[in-house]
């Protein structure tokens, strides 16, 4: 049985003697320590991940319910401790080296989250612009300038006079319609430089019940658009 006075003890591990407070605890054991050393049970954890990781990942995705329920559980339980401003700042410290590594990897989970749970994320996006408003019209002002706001902005409005004439509204997106046009100008049938300034015309305009929808544009030169006006080609 080990000396629980000692201040070493020997790892069944690596085989080496190290001080006790290279040891997890573990109240059953003798000397209330863990037989291998913290950096065994870490090697021995990774090991573990390896070669289980498809399997585990099939079982969290599979249990993700039961798991968030437990989390949720721990976290509101009134007898967890409370983390220490020490602890705070390591996990702030570490998600934010996290996020420096896999920031693409957190945009693809927010926005799996978001899909899958389209009415919570929209309750909290509004709390968030509620409750800073000025924040909110900066990031919609900055937004707005870059290439991919002034495509979403356009989308928007055309969505907007759309609804305002009653007609059927879908989100048509201009460069969705532009490759499957081919470039191609649907009234001159002439080609269409995508860096020049193009539109998506109505076929039946909206003034005349056409929808906005896929079904019911094409791409087209801006003077092409222009001089068919409101006219049925």
């Amino acid at each position: 049985m080990a000396d629980p006075k000692s201040t070493t003890k020997h790892c069944r591990r690596c085989d080496s003697e190290k001080p006790r407070s290279a040891f997890n605890l573990r109240r059953d054991r003798p000397g209330g320590l863990q037989p291998k050393c913290k950096l065994c049970q870490q090697d021995m954890r990774r090991a573990h991940h390896q070669a289980h990781r498809e399997h585990d990942r099939a079982y969290k995705f599979s249990h993700r319910e039961q798991a968030n329920a437990r989390a949720r559980q721990r976290y509101r339980d009134p007898s967890r401790r409370p983390l220490t401003p020490e602890q705070r700042a390591a996990h702030r410290e570490h998600d934010r080296r996290w996020l420096a590594v896999n920031a693409e990897k957190k945009r693809q989970q927010v926005k799996r989250w978001a899909k899958e749970h389209k009415e919570q994320s929209a309750a909290v996006a509004k709390r968030w612009s509620d409750a800073n408003p000025e924040k909110k019209r900066q990031y919609s002002r900055r937004a707005r300038q870059t290439a991919s706001g002034k495509a979403r902005s356009k989308i928007h409005c055309r969505m907007r006079y759309a609804r305002r004439r009653g007609a059927s509204v879908e989100r048509v997106d201009p460069s969705v319609v532009f490759e499957r046009d081919g470039g191609v100008c649907g009234i001159c049938r002439a080609a269409v430089d995508i860096n020049e300034t193009w539109h998506i015309d109505h076929v039946i305009p909206l003034s005349k019940g056409g929808a906005h929808s896929y079904s019911n544009v094409q791409l087209a030169h801006a003077r092409c658009n222009c001089s068919k006006g409101a006219k049925v080609a």
